[in-house]
């Protein structure tokens, strides 16, 4: 059963917190490839970057990230935008839908590794918790109009978001999932995406991906660890350097 955390405002400190080293729909680009939802060359990138999250001190998971992992969590102008108009899009799709967006927080998967935040949500946190699933998502996209266009054009998820639908989909037991993409002054443009093949492709893809991670983290994480008689000759080489 998946278990949703309540109350968990997206990109706040402890949302960053119960995201440290777990691997996210957010990132699943870097697992699966979009043609067929196998595994991607990238993952092992990856999995070093999530093994460095473990060691980034408790409340600078935001700020120092990127000295750590060798990237951002906060992004950009565009993601700004994004972030931006973020309600406005939920209040739209509710209004083209007929369907009550629910917040939900944070979601980890039945294996306990895997994580998701949804935009949005048939269900609360709490009823999430009660039933262990979802009927279904919302995946909101406040892309830049070019990009907005082409969705539109295509009428299909774009390459670097299609993992991340799928992964939510495999991960969460919901029966379909809902990409909104929306720019402010045009009209937005949703797409129904149900579970299929490509979604048991991508739920194969990360069962291998844990297993990897899993591997990786019995392996690496003891060799990274300083041990109490190297902590302690550190902690001593620090203070001999303080009092010369």
């Amino acid at each position: 059963m998946i278990r949703a955390i309540p109350h968990l405002e997206q990109r706040s400190a402890e949302w960053f917190a119960v995201r440290q080293g777990r691997p996210t729909a957010s990132d699943a680009k870097f697992i699966i490839t979009p043609a067929r939802a196998g595994l991607s060359t990238q993952r092992f990138d990856y999995i070093d970057s999530l093994l460095a999250e473990l060691y980034i001190p408790e409340g600078h998971l935001d700020d120092d990230s990127e000295l750590y992992t060798g990237r951002k969590f906060f992004g950009n102008r565009f993601t700004d935008h994004g972030n931006q108009f973020e309600q406005e899009a939920i209040e739209d799709f509710e209004g083209k839908t007929g369907l009550d967006v629910k917040p939900v927080g944070f979601v980890i998967a039945a294996d306990g590794f895997f994580g998701f935040s949804p935009d949005g949500s048939s269900c609360t946190a709490d009823e999430i918790n009660q039933a262990g699933r979802m009927r279904w998502g919302l995946e909101v996209k406040c892309k830049c109009l070019k990009n907005h266009i082409k969705t539109m054009r295509e009428n299909r998820v774009p390459d670097e978001h299609l993992g991340q639908v799928h992964f939510s989909l495999a991960k969460s037991g919901a029966d379909a999932w809902f990409f909104h993409s929306y720019f402010p002054g045009v009209k937005s443009h949703t797409i129904e995406v149900k579970r299929d093949d490509y979604t048991k492709r991508a739920e194969d893809a990360l069962g291998a991906f844990l297993d990897e991670y899993k591997a990786a983290r019995a392996h690496l994480v003891p060799m990274l660890n300083l041990d109490e008689d190297d902590e302690q000759e550190e902690t001593e080489a620090l203070e001999m350097e303080e009092i010369a």
